[in-house]
């Protein structure tokens, strides 16, 4: 088995940041931010009782979806259930999100799904809900790529890697050379078990003898926004990243213990660039914006 440490610097492209302006660093830190104070400000609206539904937080991993967001609309999105991340940063804003959570009829999804159907489809941008059929968004997103021939992104996590479908979709889309991006948010536990305990396989060497090209890497945005915009980068491809979620599997929960925190890395990193004004003010307008919102 391929076994990789788990380390914030695995496989990045070393000082990546500085291919990008910094207007691009600050957007990209705007929506950790936002993603970031919107997920506390639901936790505490569900310790209050005012929000019912089951919540699968992202904090942690925004990092990839605010770098994966930079695409645009070149995409169309599967992801999983764990989605806030990606829905913010793509566009979806915080009033639909809160408003679906609070099973309101202005909710991203008419207040009918809770959190795990969060779905964007205007001005050209389609963001696909999750059903919670774990890793059913891959087999759905490998269809619509071959039915549409669009660029298409599936986002699962490696506990979904599992599900016998996902390595199928992955073989299927290699033989018909679909353009797909199969995106794994890996946090090396499904649940509360390592993937050591669960598999001997290694995904990204999987997807290589698929015949695809694989990269696996910590999930520094600068290093995925860089391969995402290389020339050298084609569909279909395994995306594999190491993440370090902040929250327990489901709920509100967290015993602390993250390996490293990618919003305090790149935190710092702006402020080594000189922009400890800006940074300052997003995230004070920020906080200021998403505690109003929640003024139920």
């Amino acid at each position: 088995m391929a076994t990789h440490k788990r380390r914030p610097d695995y496989n990045i492209i070393p000082d990546a940041i500085s291919r990008y302006d910094n207007k691009t660093r600050l957007r990209i830190y705007r929506k950790i931010v936002l993603l970031r104070e919107m997920e506390k400000e639901m936790i505490e609206a569900q310790r209050k009782g005012a929000v019912s539904c089951q919540l699968f937080l992202s904090s942690g991993q925004e990092a990839v979806a605010a770098a994966l967001s930079e695409q645009g609309k070149a995409y169309q999105y599967f992801p999983q259930h764990r989605a806030d991340d990606l829905y913010l940063s793509l566009g979806g804003t915080p009033e639909s999100l809160r408003d679906e959570l609070l099973a309101r009829e202005s909710g991203c999804s008419g207040g009918r799904s809770g959190q795990i159907g969060l779905q964007i489809h205007e001005n050209g941008l389609d963001m696909y809900g999750d059903n919670l059929l774990i890793g059913e968004c891959v087999p759905r997103g490998v269809g619509a790529a071959l039915g549409s021939q669009k660029k298409t992104v599936c986002i699962f996590g490696d506990g979904s890697a599992e599900e016998d479908y996902v390595l199928a979709s992955l073989g299927f889309a290699a033989t018909r050379q679909l353009p797909v991006l199969f995106l794994c948010m890996d946090n090396n536990l499904a649940i509360l078990t390592p993937t050591c305990e669960r598999r001997s396989w290694d995904l990204a060497e999987v997807a290589k003898s698929f015949g695809m090209d694989a990269y696996d890497l910590a999930d520094d945005p600068w290093s995925i926004m860089t391969l995402l915009d290389s020339p050298d980068f084609k569909l279909p491809a395994v995306l594999n990243c190491r993440v370090c979620r902040e929250y327990w599997h489901v709920g509100i929960g967290s015993d602390g213990a993250r390996e490293w925190a990618r919003n305090e890395i790149i935190r710092q990193q702006l402020l080594d660039c000189g922009l400890s004004t800006e940074v300052e003010q997003i995230e004070m307008e920020t906080k200021r914006r998403i505690r109003a919102l929640w003024e139920i």
